[in-house]
């Protein structure tokens, strides 16, 4: 981890944070209700979008219309492991139904395996069926070496995809500012990245974002969080102070210390593991076996 956030102070307004915000709800028991509550939120907080399960796009296209807040929606969620025809499919019944955004998973096995002429096509076949609904591949780097994080994110922008997103924050560990910082400099300046999964305050946002390049656009940087008002009313008092980050343990910012044996393959805790005890910061060296 190179990223000095030692007394950093990021000057963005609460307004500008919203715009950067795509507000979530994602998860398996959330009802209709839930859905309108989230779009609620989204328009009194005025976040980018809301981001929601494919089955409740006409219920937030209806909740939000007339309004400037737009509609995302997941595809092949999850886990990314349905065919492509499938992904392509509920890619057109989405935009079909009104989403303006698509935030898809890639095939993360075929990428491990090597097959990255699958896995561009699989993407491909996502953005053709999108039309111009704007496109974000979720590449999951929870199960990708470096190596794969920086395949994964040249293979979404030779698809023509929008955006490259970290996590779909269902697997083992979500957004880390080192995996950010790392798509940034694959992809270059010219297209998006989202940072999502565990991003549930201001401190977590403000790491994203420095280690984005401190890029306030919109369709150059997301956030993806469920904890989008929680951010916004962290700002609020944050900014007040004049020093608000504690000194970090490096090893509290790397996404290394979040590999879980039981939870990954053991080549890839092997891989994280290795890479801990020869990191220049090893003297802090907080992971376990």
């Amino acid at each position: 981890m190179d990223i000095d956030f030692k007394g950093f102070k990021l000057d963005v307004t609460p307004a500008q944070m919203a715009q950067l915000i795509d507000h979530t709800k994602l998860s398996a028991w959330e009802g209709p209700q839930a859905i309108k509550n989230l779009c609620h939120e989204a328009i009194q907080y005025n976040f980018y979008s809301v981001c929601i399960n494919s089955s409740y796009v006409p219920l937030a296209v209806e909740t939000l219309k007339n309004t400037d807040v737009k509609v995302c929606s997941v595809v092949g969620f999850p886990l990314g492991m349905m065919g492509t025809d499938s992904k392509a499919y509920e890619t057109k019944n989405v935009v079909k139904n009104g989403a303006n955004e698509v935030d898809m998973v890639i095939n993360v096995g075929m990428l491990k395996s090597g097959e990255y002429k699958y896995v561009q096509t699989d993407i491909e076949s996502v953005v053709s069926a999108a039309g111009k609904a704007l496109v974000k591949v979720i590449i999951e780097t929870c199960y990708l070496t470096d190596e794969e994080k920086i395949k994964a994110s040249e293979l979404s922008k030779d698809a023509g995809a929008e955006f490259v997103k970290t996590s779909t924050g269902f697997g083992v560990y979500g957004s880390f500012p080192y995996d950010v910082k790392l798509m940034r400099k694959t992809v270059g300046p010219d297209m998006g990245v989202k940072a999502a999964g565990g991003i549930r305050n201001y401190a977590d946002a403000a790491r994203v974002i420095i280690a984005n390049g401190l890029i306030l656009d919109p369709l150059k940087f997301r956030i993806g969080a469920s904890a989008g008002i929680n951010i916004i009313n962290n700002l609020k008092w944050m900014s007040l102070s004049e020093e608000w980050f504690i000194d970090e343990i490096p090893c509290h910012l790397c996404p290394v210390r979040a590999a879980t044996f039981g939870k990954m393959s053991e080549i890839h805790y092997s891989y994280h593991k290795s890479k801990c005890h020869t990191c220049q910061y090893n003297n802090y060296n907080q992971f376990y076996d």
